[in-house]
């Protein structure tokens, strides 16, 4: 963001489309021309105006404008959209009663001043006529450091969502940690909770309907998903404390000691013990139609798994 694009995006707002619009360079200063340079790529059309032929004609030579010489500028005011002055001139070139002159013959169309001189071109009293506006170089300046300052604020921010982004993933990560054991401990309780459905299923429970077995792996899963939970949050909550990092190991170390779960890429299992009611040893298998007395019961998670022991 510099001066000169920020005095061309302040034309676009009063204007809108530049390309049938005027503008008009008075002097020869490098930022009036390049400001004239940007208008010019915009659309305008450009008149320059200055003391020094010579230079006025280069200007607009080079940027392919209309030169005219300083003793024109009354009338070329009159055609003017905006004016951009950087003249070195000791007093104002335009007064605000020259431009209050002008304005029947423009028939009240807008007029936008951009003072770049030090000292300034143009009258401040010019600025407080209607359809009439006018910045000077510090105005423009200060709307630069407003937006250099809007810009670190929306980059202090834009690092602050960076950063509670990374940390959220860091949580995240290290709340993974501990999914193989808790993933390793639900199989562990799920194999042993399936090797008794499928046991009961077989033995005293053949008798029960597809609802009721529908029923009961339901409640099987649930209280699964009941007993499992309490170690699931803690662990999660360990795994995301930094100061827990000891508590999470010793946690982990019990839960693989207690229900010997599996490490690397075994798999947990529980095979039933054979002499248990029911009259299934490890192995055998009881008939489709012994486990299931509908053809069309609902199949979940646990009940796919109780086909996979069959």
């Amino acid at each position: 963001m510099s001066v000169p694009s920020v005095a061309v995006d302040l034309t676009r707002q009063i204007f809108g489309d530049l390309s049938q619009h005027t503008a008009v360079l008075v002097g020869s200063g490098e930022m009036g021309e390049t400001v004239a340079r940007h208008l010019c790529q915009a659309g305008v059309r450009l008149i320059v105006v200055g003391r020094n032929a010579e230079r006025v004609h280069a200007i607009a030579t080079t940027l392919h404008g209309e030169p005219r010489g300083l003793s024109e500028l009354d009338r070329t005011l009159v055609e003017a959209d905006v004016v951009v002055t950087t003249t070195s001139a000791p007093g104002y070139i335009v007064t605000a009663e020259q431009v209050h002159r002008r304005r029947k013959a423009r028939k009240g169309r807008s007029l936008f001043f951009i003072d770049l001189a030090v000292p300034r071109d143009v009258d401040p009293a010019v600025g407080e006529l209607d359809s009439v506006f006018l910045y000077n170089i510090d105005d423009l300046s200060n709307v630069v450091a407003e937006s250099f300052q809007s810009r670190r604020r929306e980059a202090e921010r834009a690092e602050a969502i960076v950063v509670e982004e990374t940390a959220s993933y860091e949580r995240w990560a290290e709340a993974e940690q501990v999914t193989p054991t808790i993933v390793a401990l639900r199989e562990r309780l799920r194999s042993v909770l399936e090797a008794e459905v499928h046991r009961s299923l077989g033995g005293k429970l053949r008798h029960l309907g597809s609802s009721d077995r529908d029923a009961l792996l339901v409640m099987v899963e649930a209280a699964l998903n009941k007993m499992l939970h309490p170690a699931t949050v803690r662990l999660r909550r360990l795994a995301t404390d930094p100061d827990s990092r000891g508590d999470l190991e010793q946690a982990i170390t019990a839960l693989n000691d207690l229900f010997a779960l599996p490490s690397g890429g075994e798999s947990a299992s529980g095979d039933p013990d054979p002499g248990d009611e029911g009259g299934y040893a490890a192995g055998e298998e009881p008939p489709l139609e012994e486990l299931r007395s509908e053809p069309n019961a609902k199949a979940g998670v646990l009940r796919d798994r109780v086909r996979q022991v069959r």
